[in-house]
């Protein structure tokens, strides 16, 4: 058993290229990653937008990782920056707004867009035929600044304030996409959204998703996991990773997984 300063200190050691960023690295397995520190091939990322200064602060509660300290001035630049770098070394950057607008057009091709909308948030259904990525992202006052019938202050949709953490929401592994589960019942779209790009978009259409934390029944964040080789997973669990995601993940993908606790 490793503290959670040790742990975190290992995680950014090995996962330089893939901070905040889901990531897809070098592998002898198609369409997999077997490390954290191979050479970067392709990479999903969601730069800090609009819906950033969208927060809505009866919802935040007092973490600190949701205080303006996080996103200043300066986080889009600098987010920017490392975009640059990546595809300066040789990186494909794929923009999480760009699939999910793609995903929206194929789910409209294949008269699949109104039904996952009646599903997943049907509040929208009205919206069908205009909703676009960054409505569903947040970024649209017109579904953030909304009152219901009786005049009270309701958003249609919650602005995505941490989706800049792509890798949370879903994680590669030497078999295939890990979609996410939150604790978190204020980001629980963003895994959702993460689903639904996995399912729809054409650029992600050869990667499989091989273990879904929502129907596993499990709580998973993707930062929490590591790839230590094409066998084996590092998992932290506690507050966010339950102890239930080790083992089924072990199960599901027939690896070795190390489960290190974190303090609540």
């Amino acid at each position: 058993m490793i503290d959670r300063r040790t742990f975190l200190g290992t995680t950014a050691a090995l996962g330089l290229a893939s901070c905040a960023s889901s990531t897809f690295a070098s592998s002898s397995l198609q369409n997999g990653v077997t490390s954290e520190y191979g050479k970067l091939q392709r990479v999903i990322v969601h730069p800090p937008g609009p819906e950033t200064r969208k927060a809505l602060p009866m919802l935040l509660g007092g973490h600190s990782m949701l205080t303006w300290e996080l996103l200043r001035e300066e986080a889009t630049s600098q987010h920017q920056h490392m975009v640059d770098l990546l595809r300066k070394l040789g990186a494909e950057v794929l923009l999480f707004q760009e699939l999910l607008d793609d995903a929206i057009q194929q789910a409209r091709k294949q008269n699949q867009w109104g039904d996952w909308l009646a599903a997943h948030a049907p509040q929208l259904v009205d919206f069908e035929r205009t909703l676009d990525a960054a409505a569903l992202l947040g970024c649209n006052d017109d579904f953030v600044y909304t009152n219901d019938d009786a005049g009270y202050f309701r958003p249609l949709i919650d602005p995505l304030t941490t989706m800049f953490f792509t890798r949370d929401c879903a994680t590669m592994t030497p078999h295939g996409v890990i979609i996410c589960n939150y604790n978190n019942a204020l980001r629980s779209f963003e895994a959702t959204l993460a689903r639904f790009i996995f399912q729809y978009a054409a650029p992600l259409s050869g990667y499989e998703i091989v273990f879904d934390a929502k129907s596993e029944n499990v709580f998973v964040q993707g930062g929490d996991i590591l790839v230590v080789d094409e066998h084996t997973l590092m998992v932290g669990v506690g507050n966010s990773t339950s102890e239930q995601a080790a083992s089924r993940l072990a199960e599901k993908l027939k690896m070795d997984v190390l489960a290190v606790q974190m303090p609540n």
